[in-house]
């Protein structure tokens, strides 16, 4: 699943590994067309971090990143590891309420199909609070006063495009991993 309309067929995909002067290794993959720098990403992963360049921000994560050819990326768990996002892009952490919206209606269909009234009169009410887009009142009712589980409450984030571009080349460079290793 791609978050973004960028077409990494055409990137070259290498992997570079170097050992610092303490001896541990920093690997380097880079996804670039042929030798043209124009849509290069690159992930330099030292003992400690990550750090994502190119042309698309400069981030920097407290987290490694290790390709496998099962990785993937999870948005949330990666935001959360962002340190520095220093791209004069500001990383609003606001709330998606078009997707949070669909998700509650999708949960009042399936609450139906289940015959649970209590439970869809719960989401209907949190779906009330979501059309208002307040998101202290979301929150407030949604965690304080339903008695939803907390981990069912949708809470999707909107999260600039250059950061979700580096998303999608985690999850290319794990899947062309998995093809070398085919």
């Amino acid at each position: 699943m791609s978050r973004t309309n960028i077409d990494f067929t055409k990137h070259n995909y290498t992997t570079e590994k170097y050992t610092n002067t303490v001896g541990k290794e920093i690997r380097v993959d880079r996804l670039q067309i042929s030798n043209d720098q124009c849509l290069m990403i690159q992930f330099m992963n030292t003992d400690k971090n990550l750090i994502v360049t190119g042309d698309f921000g400069d981030w920097i994560f407290s987290r490694p990143f290790h390709p496998s050819a099962k990785g993937m990326a999870a948005d949330n768990y990666w935001v959360e590891k962002l340190e520095l996002a220093n791209n004069n892009v500001e990383l609003k952490q606001n709330l998606d309420w078009v997707s949070i919206k669909e998700q509650i209606q999708e949960n009042i269909v399936e609450t139906k199909l289940e015959e649970d009234q209590e439970q869809i009169e719960l989401w209907q009410e949190l779906l009330d609070y979501a059309d208002n887009e307040d998101e202290i009142e979301y929150i407030r009712f949604a965690y304080r006063e339903s008695l939803l589980e907390s981990e069912q409450i949708p809470m999707y984030k909107l999260m600039p495009s250059q950061l979700l571009v580096v998303f999608d080349a985690f999850n290319i460079i794990c899947k062309r991993i998995a093809e070398q290793e085919d």
